[in-house]
């Protein structure tokens, strides 16, 4: 109970470094509560396995601090969200609650991560109304592959990936297709990260991208794929930003080398 009411107190400030701080302070006696309802930065109580490192940010405050405070200014509150790789509700739970009149469709093909998602949303409903949640994967056509689990235990299908043969089958299907059935014209926002899918992922974007009614992609890059991701945008035009200092709107990028997180917008803005 005082470990509670202590991060009620603590999780009002935000400040570089403070989540290696507060790991050091907090995090083996959270890790020991294992998967437990607690109320979160977001101020939603949601279900977390403590035992992962991640889930305890969540408590601490922001759970990605610079870009979610970029987020809150840039969205719209009718704008439209795509977060695919919603997981169990990471960001969905922090930009459900800045476009409470838009729409933010979280995409999550994994069962147990979407089982979890849901029962989360049906318990927030009330401060999350436009979260909607589709059991389906994004790719560059509309079919059936299959979900490997790469992670361990307590990361609940966060480093899985999309295999074309063996592991739990999902349907996949074209982002610009579905938008364009549901009479979406633009998105202000698309938080990408599907481990090592998002090639496939925004090819099947490409009458979005190309026409930059994407307004904004927040995307993992890391590695050789990271790489391949920035190609792919600034062929189609966009620009990378990064956040390279705490607190501040992302600038353009001036650090040689992979980033685990950039933003990308369309050159001309």
């Amino acid at each position: 109970m005082w470990l509670r009411m202590l991060l009620k107190v603590v999780r009002r400030f935000e400040f570089p470094r403070k989540y290696g701080l507060y790991d050091r302070l907090f995090g083996e006696s959270l890790a020991r509560l294992g998967i437990v309802d607690i109320e979160t930065g977001a101020h939603l109580t949601w279900k977390l396995d403590l035992r992962n490192s991640p889930s305890r940010w969540i408590v601490y405050g922001l759970y990605d601090a610079n870009f979610l405070m970029w987020a809150k200014r840039f969205v719209p509150k009718d704008g439209i969200i795509v977060d695919s790789g919603a997981n169990i509700g990471q960001m969905a739970m922090y930009l459900g609650q800045m476009n409470p009149v838009g729409r933010l469709f979280a995409f999550e093909p994994g069962s147990h991560q979407a089982d979890w998602l849901a029962g989360q949303l049906e318990k927030n409903r009330r401060h999350l109304p436009s979260v909607e949640l589709h059991r389906l994967g994004l790719g560059n056509k509309e079919e059936q592959l299959f979900l490997q689990n790469h992670g361990s235990e307590d990361t609940h299908g966060g480093q899985s990936q999309i295999r074309p043969l063996r592991g739990e089958p999902v349907q996949m299907v074209r982002l610009d297709r579905f938008l364009n059935e549901r009479g979406i014209r633009h998105v202000d926002l698309w938080k990408l990260d599907v481990e090592d899918h998002e090639i496939p992922a925004m090819e099947g974007a490409m009458e979005f991208l190309e026409s930059h009614r994407i307004r904004a992609i927040y995307a993992e890059l890391h590695g050789d794929n990271g790489l391949a991701i920035r190609e792919f945008l600034q062929r189609l035009g966009y620009r990378i930003l990064t956040f390279s200092s705490w607190g501040r709107d992302p600038g353009p990028e001036n650090i040689v080398g992979f980033h685990d997180n950039g933003l990308f917008v369309p050159s001309d803005s």
